[in-house]
């Protein structure tokens, strides 16, 4: 793997290059398209759940009464339940996820988070490898004519967001509902618009990117703006129908 600052030596070229370059390394292409471009303002949430354990004793009582010589009753003895034995923790075990979307079937997954529109099938060959390997997916295929491209990578294959944050500021690290996040906002280059979203979730890097052309460069744009916009990309990269 790279180091963090051999990548940073790429970053400035490999968003606008991405489906050039996906052919020779799938992992850097991602590495361009989650640190090139100036990030959009977003709200940061940062989840934290505190927890509290109480643990009750349960005292059973027992009144027991005997005769006297007189006939007046005595107050029994008093039974105090033995108390509760403190329960041991429970072993810190990781969930495994495994990817649960064939890469051929990635455009009709993320066509049902979509409005409605026209959905092409997955592209191959060429700067448009179709990858489905079981830790690492990349899928493109074109939605309303544009070009739509769909990565899940093992994040221990990648620099880490901080370490993307660290190598160029204008592209923060953010926590957003809980999960590592950058942003790319609209980038123009080659006459194409393009603009993505990647997060960091259950060990994976999952990046969605959306152009304004039928290919990621040199080509005429058939929109003034990628017609899935970072909201909707958002949207696909935090689904869990990714995971299994």
């Amino acid at each position: 793997m790279s180091t963090p600052e051999a990548q940073d030596r790429q970053l400035a070229t490999l968003f606008r290059e991405s489906t050039e370059m996906l052919e020779p390394d799938v992992a850097e292409l991602v590495a361009g398209g989650v640190a090139r471009g100036r990030t959009a303002r977003r709200r940061r949430h940062l989840g934290t759940a505190l927890g509290a354990i109480a643990v009750i004793g349960v005292v059973g009582l027992t009144a027991g009464v005997a005769g006297g010589l007189g006939g007046s009753g005595s107050p029994g003895e008093v039974a105090v339940a033995d108390k509760p034995t403190p329960m041991s923790p429970k072993p810190n075990v990781t969930k495994h996820f495994e990817l649960a979307v064939p890469a051929a079937e990635v455009p009709d997954a993320i066509a049902a988070m979509l409005p409605p529109g026209e959905v092409g099938p997955p592209l191959s060959g060429g700067t448009f490898p179709l990858v489905d390997e079981a830790r690492n997916k990349v899928t493109h295929f074109r939605w309303d004519g544009t070009l739509t491209t769909f990565i899940i990578k093992p994040a221990s294959s990648l620099a880490s967001c901080a370490e993307f944050a660290a190598a160029d500021p204008t592209v923060p690290c953010e926590v957003v509902d809980g999960l590592e996040t950058q942003i790319n906002p609209p980038t123009t280059g080659d006459q194409v618009t393009s603009q993505g979203v990647s997060v960091w979730r259950h060990g994976y890097v999952v990046t969605a990117m959306s152009y304004n052309a039928a290919d990621g460069k040199d080509v005429p744009p058939l929109m003034d703006v990628p017609p899935i916009s970072l909201e909707q990309l958002d949207q696909i990269v935090r689904s869990d129908v990714w995971f299994s």
